[in-house]
């Protein structure tokens, strides 16, 4: 069974909170978890990344650039394109997402699962391979997981949503999925992406398993907080 994880970025942003405006805790964060993904994944496990705010690696810290040239990564696609992506966030990864099928569809014909992974989520606890291993009869993996705050609270997600930072398909579901994607659409109508992954798996009858929790770590810029998911 061979897995391709998609790692899409947004490596310099706009920060409306001022607690990194260099973008360099954001690189950080973005290079400790790469380096998660790559020491922790398993054989025959791809990796292609696509990012939107910047045109070449120089733009970025030398740690992160460290991480994106390493050989586990197959492709690196630099779409330097984030006008929807600042309206809407998932339209901004439905846009590297569709770049990805344009220039990697012979990569992704070799391998049974796609992994679409945002990239600045740290894995402490790569639950995603035992998913893969247990559910390989599926055509898809998903969560709406609740937020676990620092603080001991947990934050519900909304019904009728799945958890977007990742999630599994098999090759050709995944294949269905970004066709499906309008970005435009997402980013006048203010659609959230979270909705349009749930609709998708219910509208095409998609054979998926609902899985608990992903044991990914994010960091919240605007509560100045690490969650759990």
């Amino acid at each position: 069974m061979k897995t391709l994880f998609v790692c899409l970025g947004s490596y310099k942003v706009n920060d409306r909170t001022g607690s990194d405006p260099t973008n360099i805790d954001r690189q950080t964060v973005y290079a400790i978890a790469m380096d998660r993904l790559i020491s922790t994944m398993q054989r025959d496990t791809g990796i292609i990344v696509a990012e939107n705010t910047v045109s070449n690696l120089s733009e970025l810290t030398p740690y992160l650039q460290e991480q994106l040239i390493r050989p586990e990564i197959s492709k690196l696609i630099f779409v330097n394109d984030n006008k929807l992506g600042a309206r809407n966030f998932g339209a901004g990864e439905y846009v590297m997402c569709q770049r990805v099928l344009d220039e990697c569809e012979e990569i992704i014909k070799e391998y049974d699962w796609v992994v679409y992974f945002t990239s600045r989520y740290i894995m402490p606890y790569p639950l995603i391979f035992s998913y893969l291993e247990k559910y390989k009869d599926k055509e898809a993996i998903v969560a709406n997981a609740s937020y676990l705050c620092s603080d001991n609270r947990v934050e519900q997600s909304s019904p009728g949503n799945y958890n977007d930072m990742i999630f599994a398909m098999k090759r050709d579901v995944f294949v269905r999925y970004v066709e499906s994607m309008n970005p435009q659409k997402l980013a006048q109508e203010k659609m959230n992406s979270e909705t349009h992954l749930y609709d998708f798996i219910r509208d095409q009858k998609v054979d998926f398993q609902e899985v608990h929790r992903w044991g990914t770590l994010r960091y919240d810029y605007h509560k100045y907080q690490m969650q759990v998911i």
